[in-house]
């Protein structure tokens, strides 16, 4: 069985040559990718829910990757990736100054899920549901322009938007790899 390294490099080159587009950039993070993405992909399978969080510029990403990442075409079975949306509307943590608040939160989380970790997908943007992100090490963060530890940098440009699509196709590629088994999460 190939490591999990190889796999996201072959999967990358093959997807440069079919599409036609630049995957330069993953390229040349394949292996910083391959740990993050065998850290996501770990606590998957030790049952682990992954609440999908994005900045208020990438809220279109996080509707796409909701509508997409369980959708039967993928002949695969339901992965657990939720939204943060009907928690929202319980307590407004996004712009709470509250420690109280954000304590009351966590708690409801801890209560609600028996392990779960925040995919980020946006800047850091200081605020609490950042903070509890980072405070979570199973946490998969794809920070725009910035570079923090244990995430994934993209840097801000014109095509921005295709690298988000980009990295979103070859996440759930490697989503399907996983369940049937074709690479070694081992890093």
């Amino acid at each position: 069985m190939e490591e999990i390294s190889d796999w996201i490099l072959q999967t990358i080159r093959k997807e440069n040559e079919l599409q036609g587009k630049k995957y330069g950039w993953l390229e040349e993070n394949y292996l910083n990718l391959s740990l993050l993405f065998s850290n996501a992909l770990s606590f998957i399978l030790r049952g682990g829910t992954f609440i999908i969080v994005t900045d208020n510029q990438r809220l279109w990403f996080k509707h796409y990757m909701l509508a997409n990442i369980n959708h039967p075409k993928n002949n695969r079975p339901f992965l657990p990736f939720v939204s943060m949306e009907g928690f929202e509307n319980i307590l407004p943590i996004q712009n709470s100054k509250s420690s109280q608040n954000v304590q009351l939160f966590k708690d409801m989380l801890d209560m609600t899920f028996k392990e779960y970790a925040f995919f980020y997908v946006g800047k850091n943007n200081l605020s609490p549901i950042i903070d509890l992100a980072l405070e979570n090490e199973n946490s998969f963060l794809w920070m725009i322009g910035e570079s923090i530890s244990n995430s994934l940098r993209i840097d801000e440009d014109d095509i921005l938007d295709v690298k988000l699509l980009q990295l979103y196709k070859l996440f759930d590629l490697s989503l399907s790899a996983m369940i049937v088994e074709k690479f070694s999460l081992e890093f």
